[in-house]
């Protein structure tokens, strides 16, 4: 059974028009740091409540003039030029957002936002927010999965359910919280933009062969 084509990637030049407008981050030089750098992201709290616990493997490129996501193995190939941090969002929001969207519609638009809010600072985040409204990129949330309690957040939770059951007991003072360390979060949603033109459309997962 032949899988349905992808909506066609009607938005693809504008939202790279886009991202040329915003400070592409950090350059990561080698294979070694963009893989910190990503492995670093994807441990966070933040991203395992919403896509669980994923892993890339960064490649050097060679060979490619684009950078390039494999969305079925995580691999991604990040030539020399590509190597920043906004670019590497690039190529893992690929990863990220379903078959089922256009490769740079307004879903995936959504999740490469929501990451670079996260990995890039709420500064850069809103530039990009901006970038998309001048350059007419639509974007919506819809495929960012709304956050779990992460694990740590559990724990936590269980932690200080013990404290306040001992508590009511009087073997702890009521006031006396279970040490714990949390980390601090940043709201995970954006605000929503209305889809204004028309809807998107396919084309292959890939950068262009200038900086993004």
């Amino acid at each position: 059974m032949t899988a349905p084509a992808r909506p066609r990637d009607s938005q693809r030049a504008r939202l790279y028009r886009a991202e040329g407008l915003v400070d592409a981050g950090r350059r990561l030089p080698t294979v070694g740091r963009m893989q910190a750098w990503v492995d670093g992201l994807v441990a966070t709290d933040w991203f395992v409540a919403r896509w669980g616990e994923r892993s890339f493997e960064v490649r050097p490129g060679f060979g490619h003039r684009r950078a390039t996501a494999d969305a079925a193995n995580g691999v991604l190939q990040m030539p020399k030029w590509a190597r920043s941090e906004l670019v590497l969002l690039h190529e893992v929001a690929h990863c990220l957002t379903p078959l089922t969207h256009a490769s740079h519609g307004p879903e995936y638009a959504g999740v490469l936002l929501a990451l670079a809010r996260r990995g890039m600072g709420p500064a850069t985040g809103q530039r990009l927010e901006d970038a998309f409204a001048a350059e007419r990129v639509r974007w919506t949330l819809a495929a960012v999965p709304a956050g779990q309690p992460s694990v740590s957040a559990e724990r936590m939770a269980a932690s200080l359910a013990s404290v306040s059951s001992h508590s009511a007991s009087g073997s702890e003072p009521a006031t006396m919280p279970a040490p714990a360390t949390s980390r601090a979060r940043v709201p995970s949603r954006v605000a929503l933009r209305r889809a204004t033109a028309q809807s998107p459309s396919p084309r292959a997962s890939t950068q262009p062969t200038g900086p993004a």
